[in-house]
């Protein structure tokens, strides 16, 4: 068809170019109502004026972008749901191209970020869930490297869903052997954490690989934070009898457990790591 001629209508209009446009259009396309496909794959349904820089509805791209909303200025300000490739969904309203704006942003990995930011989120105030489930409340510049609020992250320095209640019975250990019958050399693994977080019960710590090698893996638990390693003697005048050292103490005797027992679970005592 020849569009210059027909800046008005309603139909499906096909271009040479492989665009393809279906529904209600004027001045040319510049204002209208339905569905456009172009030749590399992006399409647009919905309603829109301003040859599509301002509208509502959704656009799909080439590339697996899929914007939901309404928005301005080629989608550069407005307000809706955007889901790019990687699978980050952002939802709610924006300035210059998302650069600032105030909604909710759940990112392909998991984090959830909810509140106003200015600076593309270098600087804000709200909630962010990173995706091990620290969560970070309050006022930020500098891309959260400065900031005031509330820092929950769990236990210690990030959230392992995977460790047990915390418990003052905790001086329990793992072993993991595959052959009990056997003399294998022995490995006592310590877990970190700053001496005030983690566990041996930890997924990150998982046994049985080093085991199906022929090594008796041992993992440990320790008192940690003031349980382990606040000294009480001198503010208390001796009343509570704390060194400050209780949970190296307690790896030395879970040491000295490992050595006298490790031969029953196929372990060499004689040759502990």
């Amino acid at each position: 068809l020849d569009v210059e001629n027909r800046p008005d209508g309603l139909g499906v209009l096909n271009f040479n170019t492989g665009d393809k446009y279906e529904g209600y259009w004027s001045k040319g396309k510049k204002n209208g109502l339905g569905k456009y496909t172009y030749s590399n794959g992006d399409y647009y349904e919905g309603d829109w004026v301003n040859d599509k820089q301002d509208g509502f509805g959704k656009f799909v791209n080439a590339n697996g972008d899929i914007y939901e909303g309404e928005f301005a200025n080629n989608r550069a300000y407005g307000e809706g749901k955007y889901t790019n490739l990687f699978g980050d969904v952002y939802e709610g309203g924006y300035a210059e191209d998302k650069f600032h704006g105030q909604g909710r942003l759940i990112a392909g990995d998991g984090s959830v970020y909810e509140g106003h930011y200015v600076r593309g989120k270098r600087q804000g105030w709200g909630k962010y869930v990173d995706a091990v489930g620290a969560v970070y409340e309050g006022e930020w510049f500098d891309g959260k490297k400065h900031g005031t609020g509330k820092l929950d992250s769990g236990v210690g320095f990030f959230l392992d869903r995977s460790l047990a209640e915390e418990s003052e019975d905790c001086l329990t250990l793992n072993i993991c052997s595959n052959d009990i019958e056997a003399s294998n050399p022995v490995m006592i693994w310590i877990h970190g954490g700053a001496l005030i977080s983690g566990g041996s019960s930890s997924i990150m710590y998982e046994l049985k690989h080093l085991a199906m090698r022929g090594v008796v893996v041992v993992s440990i638990n320790y008192r940690l934070g003031p349980l382990g390693f606040l000294r009480l003697d001198d503010v208390t005048n001796g009343l509570i009898n704390s060194s400050g050292n209780e949970g190296l103490l307690d790896q030395r005797n879970a040491i000295k457990w490992v050595k006298e027992n490790i031969l029953s679970f196929g372990g060499d005592p004689n040759n502990i790591t």
